[in-house]
């Protein structure tokens, strides 16, 4: 059975969209963060952009070509849209969009097909260009927060994530410590402490965070992540029963990852 405190957050759905990178998803508190980017959507998030009808309108089109898998056209309206808003934090969406662009060309390597070499090394070669597109945009991203004037905590929280998916460790862990001392109530602090615990590949750790995170200030990707640590610590049928319930009710296509995975790994004991 799942904890009665997950299926009752569960019931509490709303449709949700982060200010940042337009992702659409189903929110479960009102304290949620975005399933694509991790940025919050509470607090300061109101000021991501100048709102208006032109940003509305470049990001709901980047938004609906990465979801159909256009990454060229995507790329192309996400950079539209960093100009006209000229939030700095774009740079770091813009990171996070060319990792997933660069994994998508790893995903095409194929062994089985007449050719394959010539086509694998163009698909390498595509990914290591997006990688390093990706490894750019966060460095520059870092470069205009580390020499601001004033640090805010959404600004800090993404220098946070950057710092992280970079491998930056040290500065990684100074970062959560400013995020700890900067918020007051603790929930972007608790949700970046989770956050170490996976890039620093704590699982343990990680599950105790997102279990707690999960039962007492839920999230979608609390959720997630409870659902991760799990199948990390050799927890797979656990992990399965999570996985598949919150596919189906949160329609987010990484529970169905994990529950592929966690079958794979049942099928093996």
């Amino acid at each position: 059975m799942m904890d009665r405190r997950i299926t009752k957050a569960l019931t509490r759905q709303k449709k949700a969209r982060c200010a940042y990178c337009f992702c659409e998803f189903q929110s479960i508190s009102e304290r949620e963060f975005c399933p694509f980017c991790e940025l919050p959507l509470f607090g300061g998030t109101e000021s991501a952009h100048i709102i208006n009808s032109q940003i509305n309108g470049i990001g709901t089109e980047f938004r609906r070509k990465l979801d159909a898998g256009d990454y060229d056209g995507a790329e192309s309206d996400l950079i539209k849209l960093m100009a006209q808003s000229g939030n700095p934090i774009l740079n770091y969406v813009y990171g996070t969009f060319c990792i997933m662009s660069s994994n998508a060309e790893i995903s095409k390597i194929r062994y089985d097909l007449e050719g394959f070499m010539e086509r694998n090394t163009m698909f390498r070669d595509s990914a290591a260009k997006g990688y390093a597109r990706a490894r750019a945009a966060m460095h520059s991203y870092l470069y205009i927060y580390e020499t601001a004037p004033a640090k805010d905590l959404y600004a800090t929280y993404a220098a946070f994530l950057a710092y992280s998916k970079l491998g930056m460790e040290r500065p990684a862990s100074l970062t959560l410590e400013s995020i700890k001392n900067a918020d007051k109530p603790g929930h972007v602090y608790r949700y970046a402490r989770m956050l170490r615990h996976s890039y620093s590949k704590m699982y343990k750790e990680l599950l105790t965070a997102a279990k707690k995170m999960t039962t007492e200030e839920p999230n979608h990707n609390s959720l997630f992540y409870m659902a991760f640590a799990l199948l990390k610590t050799k927890k797979a049928s656990e992990a399965l029963k999570i996985a598949e319930y919150a596919a189906q009710s949160l329609k987010d296509k990484r529970f169905l990852d994990i529950a592929n995975d966690a079958k794979a790994a049942l099928s093996t004991d």
